[in-house]
């Protein structure tokens, strides 16, 4: 056999191997996020660090993503030293540009909800390097709310309020907005009222959509029975044709 045989044999059998490798990989890689995602969904922190810090998780998930999930598990318990342990690992990870910017306002929204003054300015002096103007207003107006403790976003916010474009949800955010407000005022009557009309709002926007889930399962049960009479139609037409082409 010649030389060259042998090593267009080699460099097939090699590219057949490597091939394959990545494959396994891109498979048991998939396997391993799925049983990531599935403790997440379980709350099962235990069973969750069990497979994070399995020798083989850790060669097929990236850093990224077992943190993240991890950080999402803690949120849901509510777990204070967990989150901040995950944010600062997240914060100092070499990562893409995306990633970078949605982990920055996910720890700006949990920081300034934690009035957390420390963690929150450097998050937000950096967000202000890469959002629009708009969204740099309406963070500024939580940060201004949430940790200086200001009140002059009331009349704004009210005005708001009375769109009749404004959906429900958001409305419920505005009301809330505003009793925290009234708060930083010490006027604790207001505030109350202004809770209250939140969680109505917030309230009527679930059972609205709780309505159109209802309207739409009922559209498609609809959907389905008009194609299955349709199919009768059409079998019962068959049927006849063949019975005529018979006689």
């Amino acid at each position: 056999m010649s030389g060259n045989k042998i090593y267009l044999i080699t460099m097939g059998v090699g590219t057949c191997l490597l091939l394959l490798l990545y494959i396994l990989r891109a498979v048991l890689g998939k396997f391993y996020r799925n049983q990531l995602v599935y403790c997440v969904q379980q709350g099962d922190l235990n069973l969750y660090n069990e497979i994070a810090e399995s020798k083989m998780a850790r060669m097929l998930v990236p850093p990224y993503n077992i943190h993240y999930m991890r950080l999402n598990l803690y949120m849901a318990q509510e777990n204070k030293k967990g989150i901040n342990e995950e944010f600062d690992f997240l914060l100092n990870l070499k990562m893409g540009k995306q990633k970078r910017r949605d982990i920055v306002i996910k720890g700006f929204n949990y920081y300034v909800k934690e009035k957390d003054s420390a963690h929150c300015k450097p998050l937000l002096e950096e967000m202000r390097t890469f959002i629009d103007d708009n969204a740099r207003r309406q963070y500024e107006m939580l940060y201004d709310i949430y940790i200086l403790k200001k009140s002059c976003y009331i009349d704004e916010l009210e005005q708001g309020v009375e769109s009749v474009q404004l959906p429900l949800a958001q409305k419920a955010i505005y009301e809330y907005l505003i009793a925290l407000q009234y708060e930083n005022r010490s006027q604790p009557k207001l505030a109350k009222e202004h809770e209250e009309r939140s969680t109505a709002y917030l309230q009527e926007a679930v059972e609205k959509a709780q309505k159109e889930a209802e309207v739409e399962e009922e559209d498609e049960e609809d959907e389905d029975y008009e194609e299955y009479e349709q199919e009768d139609e059409d079998n019962e037409e068959s049927e006849s044709e063949e019975s005529g082409t018979e006689e």
